[in-house]
């Protein structure tokens, strides 16, 4: 049986969500001596995750395009690539990535797999402007209908992009989480971890994490929180983005809520809080609350179904609320139970090794249906 040879097309390997599932898919796979990563643009030095991947004995090549270079010869350098390493499978993340793959893949007939980590109506249009929004919105969309393998992060896009398109298929792998690097850690620990970070022991400490961007709603999650009117109580917010200031300006006179901004040190941020907060109107399948879990924290969670999905398969973990209902999320804060949460992330579909060993499976699959045909 010939072997498998995998590239891995994304844009950057920067800090976010999805540069940590790609990761977890590789690191965890049967394939990953087999396996190469392709970044396209340049990587910021001081937001790339490039050096765990390497650590991690990934194979990264960059290749440092620029808007103009990606369109003149994008397809040239991955093609000679793809080529010289003798790859069979290809799995890409991203617009760009996507469109540049479903050309190639299809020139030199090999297979080609994308996973679709967000509803793209609701995600391209909310953060690009009109005009480029509808541009990126038309290539993405005519990519995702001509590969056949398109693997959403949640059953709850798979549905939505069923339901937009029903002749088309649409899998589904949830994402998961590295329970090795999220896990619980005891009361003394805790407090180690607040002595770091100048947090009073005794307060009652939530937490949300996430880019500031209007689709993550965080002054929802804020003016439910004073609603709430928590005494011995903090609220930190961990990342940035273009409403950063703004948000920050107008809450700068409440001392109980801390902007933490960009942070490395997340973990320890979850492992120092009580309880997880998300306002979010769109998800993928959000990485941010599966941490939080994995960390021990409850969750209250914006009713979408992204994270109704997660509250099904783990009802312990938490409660919703009607999004854009603040007083019902001021009820939650005050009701929610410091205890932490006692769900068991690892036999769920939401660790990263059941979720890996669904990509492996899937890889195998296509291809044996390709040698099939042949």
């Amino acid at each position: 049986m010939k072997s498998i040879r995998i590239a891995y097309v994304v844009s950057d390997l920067k800090r976010v969500g999805p540069t940590n599932q790609t990761l977890n898919i590789i690191k965890n796979s049967c394939y990953k001596k087999d396996s190469i990563l392709i970044t396209l643009f340049k990587e910021d030095d001081n937001d790339t995750m490039i050096k765990e991947y390497k650590t991690n004995s990934i194979e990264v090549l960059c290749l440092n395009l620029n808007r103009i270079s990606f369109i003149i010869t994008g397809q040239k350098k991955i093609l000679k690539i793809l080529k010289k390493y003798q790859i069979n499978l290809v799995h890409s993340y991203g617009i760009k990535p996507d469109c540049l793959c479903e050309k190639v893949c299809k020139k030199i007939n090999i297979k080609h797999i994308i996973t679709l980590r967000n509803y793209p109506k609701e995600d391209i249009l909310t953060r690009m402007n009109f005009i480029k929004g509808r541009i990126a919105l038309y290539n993405h969309l005519n990519a995702l209908l001509k590969c056949d393998n398109v693997i959403c992060c949640s059953k709850s896009i798979a549905d939505l992009m069923k339901k937009d398109y029903p002749k088309h298929k649409f899998n589904y792998i949830q994402n998961g989480v590295d329970i090795d690097k999220f896990k619980k850690i005891n009361s003394s620990e805790k407090e180690k971890l607040r002595e770091k970070y100048l947090i009073d022991k005794n307060k009652l400490v939530y937490i949300s994490t996430g880019s500031m961007i209007h689709r993550k709603r965080i002054n929802e999650t804020i003016e439910g929180f004073i609603k709430a009117n928590m005494k011995d109580s903090l609220l930190l917010l961990l990342g940035d983005g273009p409403l950063l200031k703004e948000i920050k300006n107008e809450y700068e006179n409440n001392n109980n809520i801390i902007f933490v901004g960009k942070t490395d040190k997340v973990i320890e941020y979850l492992q120092l809080s009580d309880v997880f907060i998300s306002s979010s109107e769109s998800e993928g399948l959000p990485n941010s609350v599966l941490e939080a879990i994995a960390c021990g924290l409850p969750i209250i969670l914006s009713n979408i179904p992204q994270h109704k999905e997660i509250i099904m398969e783990l009802p312990c973990a938490g409660k919703c609320y009607k999004l854009g209902d603040i007083n019902e999320l001021a009820t939650l804060i005050n009701n929610i139970k410091k205890d932490k949460c006692r769900c068991n992330i690892t036999d769920s579909s939401f660790n990263m090794l059941n979720m890996s060993k669904k990509y492996t499976d899937y890889y195998k699959k296509i291809l044996q249906e390709g040698r099939n045909k042949k």
